[in-house]
C-alpha cells in the first residue's frame, strides 16, 4: 500500500473504500504497520484498539454485500487520551487513571463508529489535557518540541500532533 494512503484524509479514503480501490483491512494494517514501525520514536500513541483489524473486516464485508456505508466507512481514525473509549484504556494523561477502561463511547467516538470510522488507537495527551509537560511515559516530553523529533530524541511533543509528524520527520 502506497505512503499516500497513509497521508490521506478519512473522507477520501472512505471514498475509495466505497469504490473498492482499498481495503478497509489493508488500510488498517498499513496503519498498524506504521505504528509499530515508528512509534517507538514517537511516542505518540499510548494504546492501539484491539479490535482495530476485526472492526476493519466487518467493514470490508459490509462493502462486498454492497450494504449502506457511512460517510466514513472503513477509515481509520485516533483519539487524544483524553476522550473516552469503550474497553480501550482511557488514561487522561494521568497516573491516577493509569490501566482505566471505559464502560462506554464518548459522543464523539460514537459519532465516528456511528459513520463507519474504524478505531486503530489513542495518541498521548498531557496531564489531564492541561499541561505543557507529558507526564505519560518514563520520561518528560515539553509539548513545543514537535519538529525537533529527528534531531534530539530526548525532546519530543505529545498528542496528535506527533503521530500526525510521524510521517514527516520520523523516517
Amino acid at each position: 500500500m502506497s505512503n499516500e494512503l497513509i497521508y490521506s484524509d478519512a473522507t477520501r479514503l472512505a471514498e475509495l473504500i466505497r469504490r473498492k480501490e482499498i481495503s478497509p483491512v489493508e488500510l488498517v494494517q498499513a496503519h498498524l504497520d506504521r505504528i509499530e514501525a515508528i512509534g517507538p520514536k514517537v511516542n505518540a500513541i499510548v494504546a492501539v484498539a484491539k479490535g482495530a483489524l476485526e472492526e476493519a473486516r466487518r467493514a470490508e464485508a459490509a462493502v462486498l454485500a454492497s450494504e449502506e456505508l457511512g460517510a466514513l466507512h472503513g477509515a481509520p481514525f485516533t483519539v487524544k487520551d483524553s476522550i473516552d473509549t469503550e474497553g480501550v484504556m482511557t488514561q487522561r494523561g494521568s497516573p491516577i487513571f493509569k490501566g482505566r477502561l471505559p464502560d462506554r463511547d464518548a459522543t464523539s467516538v460514537a459519532r465516528l463508529k456511528k459513520a463507519g470510522g474504524c478505531q486503530l488507537s489513542r495518541g498521548f495527551d498531557p496531564h489531564f489535557h492541561f499541561s505543557v509537560i507529558h507526564t505519560n511515559s518514563k520520561k518528560m516530553f515539553m509539548v513545543n518540541d514537535v519538529y525537533r523529533i529527528r534531531w534530539d530524541d530526548a525532546k519530543r511533543k505529545n498528542g496528535t500532533n506527533p503521530a500526525e509528524t510521524q510521517h514527516f520527520n520520523a523516517d
